[in-house]
């Protein structure tokens, strides 16, 4: 498929009608206009089976209409099709960006309470440091003039996204504030860099060498290995593997989300982790039983078995490749980490 962004839209689109409009119920109305179109369809994450579209029904007045649900509470990613075209919601500014630019609209279902719905609960902060492609959360009530050392957390993103993934759809900060306030997460400081490199040894070279220092230097950082965490998804969580099992003096706890064990030498960096004897606590594996990345991950677990290193190795039922389930992993893992503070 092709993409079709903002500045090609007016081909297409004309009136702005009402979009998405979520009703009591848990239903929620797309609508989009499009006169000339010829077919208009709707993706969104509610579905699930990979590569299915919603109809969408042509009104007399050239709006395309489809009302979907009741669906879950949570935030879904969505995007129009118009004649095999992908097309964003231009009433809708809720968006997710990529290294592209625009890759999807956001709606938001309410319900239940869940972790990364935001509540009236005291915030933290996100710092931006563009020149660094970096974004940093800090917690309730943290101040450059306290005393006060906070362990941290480096958050990585998947393929396609940047540094703004873990905010913009993942909604970290908005889990941490939560569980903080709920008592159930020491304040920490979250460090979400943009992992989009040349190849691994780049990535990890400037995360060790560039991010590091500079976090410990502008921020009020706990710089041990014991409160310092790294966890990643998809992409990120391969990143978060590779750096976390060669370098364990650096970090105490390991997250992998949607990734795994590649191959031969994977299993054999596993094995030289273990010979180390610096064991992460907690060593967090999870992945959706629909993913993608289930056989990477299965022979992780597999490998760390082996060498006997102690993990965690989680397979959410009916979860794919999706964000759901990663937000969903992230509430339970922040609690996990720093174990010293719990």
């Amino acid at each position: 498929m092709r993409t079709l962004w903002f500045t090609l839209l007016a081909a297409c689109v004309y009136a702005e009608p009402a979009s998405p409009e979520v009703h009591a119920d848990r239903t929620v109305t797309f609508r989009l206009s499009a006169p000339k179109a010829t077919e208009v369809k709707l993706w969104g994450e509610w579905i699930p089976k990979y590569n299915t579209t919603e109809p969408m029904r042509k009104g007399p007045d050239g709006i395309w209409t489809a009302t979907i649900g009741p669906v879950e509470p949570d935030l879904y990613n969505y995007i129009f099709l118009v004649d095999d075209v992908l097309v964003p919601d231009p009433a809708n500014p809720l968006a997710r960006t990529g290294k592209s630019g625009f890759t999807h609209n956001l709606v938001d279902v309410p319900g239940s309470p869940i972790p990364y719905h935001h509540r009236n609960v005291p915030h933290g902060v996100l710092h931006r440091h563009d020149t660094a492609n970096l974004i940093v959360y800090t917690p309730p009530g943290y101040s450059a003039a306290d005393r006060t050392r906070y362990p941290v957390l480096y958050l990585l993103h998947g393929n396609g996204d940047t540094e703004t993934a873990w905010t913009e759809t993942g909604r970290a900060h908005v889990i941490a504030d939560n569980l903080i306030a709920a008592g159930k997460l020491k304040p920490l400081i979250l460090v979400m860099p943009n992992g989009n490199a040349l190849n691994r040894a780049q990535h990890e070279g400037t995360l060790l060498h560039t991010t590091l220092p500079f976090i410990d230097a502008q921020y009020k950082t706990i710089p041990a290995r014991q409160s310092r965490a790294i966890v990643g998804l998809s992409m990120g969580g391969f990143q978060a593997l590779w750096v976390g099992l060669d370098h364990p003096e650096q970090f105490g706890g390991i997250g992998v989300l949607s990734g795994g064990a590649v191959d031969e030498e994977g299993e054999k960096q596993v094995a030289r982790y273990a010979a180390k004897n610096l064991p992460a606590s907690p060593f967090w594996v999870a992945i959706g039983s629909r993913d993608i990345n289930m056989p990477f991950a299965r022979r992780l677990d597999r490998a760390l078995t082996a060498s006997r290193v102690p993990h965690k190795f989680i397979v959410a039922p009916n979860a794919g490749h999706l964000w759901q389930f990663w937000r969903s992993q992230l509430a339970e893992l922040l609690p996990a980490l720093f174990p010293e503070r719990r």
